[in-house]
């Protein structure tokens, strides 16, 4: 994977969007004080970003999910987005099909965001990262804050997760899916499920390849 970043660059924002109000990752910052903030008031501020940016794509084809993640929130991109834009929000995605990759493409804040996945090989998912404003590749686990220790066994058998481990003494436990799985769309189903306290993305850091 190839992220890269150009400064200088107008907000392709259309003015209709909204988002010359406050940016999406200002709007997280002031909406989350940290990761150890109380649940409650996470599960709000989770509800309140989903209402506020909706995943949608063109056509019929699959969405940009927003997610919860150690640092904040991100904008998971589908690993088989087609060729087209995806949008969420005032925030406009392009993807492309170019020299042996799948190009993802964002305007924020005056840069360009560009990240690059191979398409040989297994499937891998990025997503823009709203704190550091930066692409990262997606992990295929799950950080959960489990209602009860005894929990766990029957969410690895709901989600189809390839396996779990619970840290009682932190009072978290990961989850490893498959890799067709998309972490975020798990994520939500469990919490919106009521199955779990939280569940969090969790990010890989930058990985280039050749130029």
């Amino acid at each position: 994977m190839r992220t890269s970043r150009s400064k200088g660059l107008t907000n392709a924002c259309p003015p209709q969007s909204g988002c010359a109000d406050t940016s999406i990752a200002e709007r997280s910052h002031q909406g989350r004080a940290g990761s150890f903030a109380p649940m409650r008031g996470r599960a709000v501020l989770a509800t309140c970003l989903a209402a506020l940016l909706p995943g949608l794509a063109a056509g019929d084809g699959p969405s940009a999910l927003m997610a919860a993640t150690g640092r904040g929130y991100a904008l998971v991109m589908p690993s088989d987005a087609a060729p087209g834009v995806l949008t969420t929000g005032g925030l406009r995605i392009e993807v492309a099909i170019e020299n042996g990759f799948r190009t993802f493409r964002l305007q924020h804040r005056g840069r360009l965001h560009t990240a690059h996945a191979s398409l040989d090989g297994p499937p891998r998912r990025f997503a823009f990262d709203l704190g550091r404003e930066r692409f990262d590749e997606v992990a295929q686990t799950l950080l959960l804050r489990l209602k009860a220790e005894g929990d766990l066994a029957g969410i690895i058998a709901q989600t189809g997760a390839l396996s779990g481990k619970s840290y009682p003494a932190l009072g978290w436990a990961l989850l490893r899916l498959p890799a067709e799985a998309n972490p975020a769309e798990v994520a939500h189903r469990l919490e919106s499920e009521g199955l779990v306290d939280s569940a969090e993305v969790q990010l890989k850091g930058p990985m280039y390849v050749p130029q």
